[in-house]
């Protein structure tokens, strides 16, 4: 088990050293290594779509957050744990002691739901559509109702499904019944489509409007 605040931080770091940390170093710099997202998380690299890291991020709170976790992932793993994913594996739980008395005394089963929650902290649709209403400045009807005639809030309407797909916890089946979409296959052509649209400099603003309130954006 985990505690979040105070060691998922370190669990991001020791995973990422994992090359170097091995008795035969697999490469000499941490962001060579081709299997690893280290390169994405300072910026070295295009961080695939799937790769959320603002959660290590905020966490890390540094105002300049691809340096600020060079720096932190610089520093080496902290001893705990090392004992806990070292041979033997001596830790059941990680974290402060408190944290450990309160787990061994309760022997609380983990969570996988909730610690993968953690790690991805994204939020689900209903609370995102909130958001994508503030920076598309429109409603949460408009966004929802199917297009007609002129189909002047299409383009809104499939932005605000990009949006839900890249920044939600929600799967094409969920996206596909919450905008009333009749397969959930139409979500790949207008995810295309948006795309496009960001590749030419359309959606900008209300992308980093979004960024902005999900997660630390310099």
């Amino acid at each position: 088990m985990v505690n979040e605040d105070a060691y998922l931080l370190q669990l991001t770091r020791y995973i990422h050293r994992n090359p170097i940390e091995v008795k035969k170093k697999m490469v000499e710099q941490l962001s060579e290594y081709r299997w690893s997202s280290y390169s994405a998380y300072i910026n070295r690299s295009e961080a695939p779509e799937w790769l959320f890291r603002g959660k290590t991020y905020q966490m890390l709170g540094h105002r300049y957050r691809y340096k600020g976790y060079f720096d932190f992932v610089e520093k080496g793993i902290d001893e705990d744990i090392k004992r806990f994913y070292g041979k033997g594996n001596i830790l059941s739980v990680l974290g402060d002691k408190h944290f450990r008395t309160q787990r061994e005394e309760g022997h609380d089963e983990l969570d996988i739901d909730k610690l993968r929650l953690a790690l991805e902290d994204k939020p689900a649709i209903d609370e995102l559509i909130i958001l994508i209403t503030k920076v598309t400045k429109t409603t949460k009807t408009q966004l929802l109702a199917r297009s007609k005639g002129k189909r002047s809030n299409f383009p809104r309407r499939a932005f605000a499904i990009y949006a839900c797909h890249r920044y939600s916890r929600a799967d094409h089946k969920t996206i596909a019944n919450y905008f009333g979409l009749s397969h959930r296959g139409s979500i790949s052509h207008l995810l295309s489509r948006i795309r496009n649209e960001i590749a030419e400099g359309l959606w900008l603003d209300a992308i980093k409007g979004i960024e902005k309130n999900l997660y630390i954006v310099k």
